[in-house]
């Protein structure tokens, strides 16, 4: 018991300041690392190049329809081909 009135008495007392809720809030924006990784990533995004028009790529297409099945290849012998 002795030792416990002691080890209270030899305590020493912190007084806790008033909380300011605005700069505890400034502190998490300053030091929050995902805020930190977003903001270099906008900044290095201001120094990309910007792509250049490019023109559709190309395509070539081939088609053929055959007319009727009495034939497999008619290309000549009907009048719509």
């Amino acid at each position: 018991m002795l030792i416990a009135v002691g080890c209270q008495l030899s305590a020493s007392f912190a007084f806790a300041e008033e909380l300011n809720l605005q700069s505890l809030i400034d502190e998490a924006l300053k030091n929050n690392r995902e805020i930190l990784v977003a903001e270099a990533k906008i900044n290095a995004s201001k120094f990309r190049i910007p792509q250049a028009k490019s023109l559709p790529d190309p395509m070539l297409m081939f088609g053929y329809q055959n007319e009727g099945f009495r034939k497999l290849y008619n290309f000549s012998d009907s009048p719509d081909s």
